[in-house]
């Protein structure tokens, strides 16, 4: 398999530094990083000239490589290339585009890595230029981009397929519980202590020195699992976690988490509301945030999906104070008022949920799954080791209608 850098098939024209004095409303669109993670931006505009080899047009590859590092494809009209991006202008002789736009996505995965910069991750045009791909013949890289689109596609299918069903359970609880639910009047109005059993965090323990005597957080596997927020935020309860023995897991006795748990940042992102789930193993509560449970009367499910809606979210949000850095207290989060409808209703709104994540666990396993798939296939083409002498590989290589080469990121 002949492997080629990168520098001697494409050419990375950097973008044009335009100021912020030259940004206008009327004139030729300017690309920004911005733009291309999410293209419902605002555009900048300029009026000034420059050379035709830095207009982007429809269809032309983009690598932002600076912050949000990527490959991305220009769908609009005809803009001006900005800095931190680079416009990719590489020979179809040697290199279909769609191969080459999957190459470039396994070559940043792999200079990402390497990326320089402390606090603005940034990969210079040396490392594309310098970087090997395997060039196989053009009829091979297009049986390559196909089976990896495939799989791509896929994974975007299950990913979509998880977003609707988060959608489908929030606009559930708009229609049973009303959008603006206090100034709708359908249900009784209630300070959210009176519904509290228990709210503590990892400070009921003890005092600072208490605490530094008796505990000692651990990175590699122990007994009991510390939650942080972090934990939460990223749905991730197994890598780069904190750990505690036995005799410091019965000490914070006040802090115990046994899952379904309402768990509420004090600090920093004071506010921000996840619903604990079942780990199955001893779990404590860390540092800079508060666990909730409640009376029978109130189901934590329905009580997560109301905190975290746009009601309460805003509701929350009134109670938080600090100029730069945000606090919420135990008092403040009791006085909150919420709405409180029915039992049997809220408890009809968590069977939904919980039938609903039933089928979102299976589209989440199923979507590991094909990154798994994914990545190993990538891999193996990358490093030239895809073998379409496999019958059955060769035969998922060959287009269809119903995948087609997608040259999306």
């Amino acid at each position: 398999m002949k492997f080629e850098k990168i520098g001697n098939i494409a050419e990375f024209l950097n973008g044009v530094a335009f100021k912020p004095s030259e940004w206008q409303e009327t004139g030729m669109k300017i690309i920004r990083i911005q733009n291309l993670t999410n293209p419902y931006n605002q555009y900048n505009r300029t009026k000034r000239k420059v050379d035709h080899k830095y207009i982007v047009n429809c269809g032309d590859v983009l690598v932002s490589w600076s912050a949000t590092i990527g490959v991305f494809i220009w769908h609009d009209e005809p803009a001006l290339l900005n800095q931190h991006i680079f416009k990719v202008n590489f020979d179809n002789s040697k290199v279909t585009k769609e191969y080459f736009i999957l190459a470039l996505k396994d070559t940043i995965r792999d200079l990402s890595k390497f990326a320089h910069g402390s606090t603005m991750k940034h990969v210079v045009k040396d490392d594309f230029d310098n970087h090997k791909i395997p060039l196989p013949s053009l009829n091979d890289q297009r049986y390559i981009s196909n089976i990896l689109t495939k799989a791509e596609n896929l994974i975007n299918q299950r990913k979509e397929s998880i977003c609707l069903l988060d959608e489908y359970l929030k606009s559930t609880f708009l229609e049973m519980f009303g959008s603006d639910l206090i100034r709708e009047k359908k249900w009784k109005i209630i300070q959210f202590g009176e519904i509290i059993t228990d709210l503590s965090d990892y400070h009921a323990n003890g005092s600072y020195e208490i605490l530094r005597e008796h505990i000692v957080l651990k990175n590699e596997l122990d007994y009991a699992l510390i939650v942080r927020t972090t934990d939460l935020e990223n749905k991730n309860f197994i890598e780069g976690c904190n750990y505690i023995d036995e005799a410091a897991y019965n000490f914070l006795k006040k802090s115990k988490i046994y899952g379904g748990e309402i768990i509420i940042n004090k600090i920093g992102s004071a506010g921000n509301v996840y619903l604990m789930p079942n780990l199955n193993k001893p779990v404590s509560l860390g540092m800079n945030a508060f666990l909730l449970r409640f009376k029978e009367q109130a189901n934590n499910i329905f009580i997560y999906y109301l905190l975290t809606s746009n009601f309460g979210e805003k509701a929350i949000q009134k109670h938080v104070k600090g100029a730069i850095t945000k606090t919420i207290t135990k008092d403040a989060i009791r006085n909150i008022k919420i709405p409180f409808p029915p039992t049997e209703l809220q408890n009809k709104f968590a069977q939904i949920v919980e039938k609903t994540e039933t089928h979102k666990a299976q589209y989440q396993q199923s979507l590991q799954e094909l990154e798994k798939l994914y990545g190993s296939l990538s891999q193996r083409a990358f490093k030239g080791e895809l073998s379409f002498k496999d019958e059955k590989l060769m035969m998922a290589a060959e287009p269809d209608t119903f995948y087609p080469v997608n040259t999306h990121p």
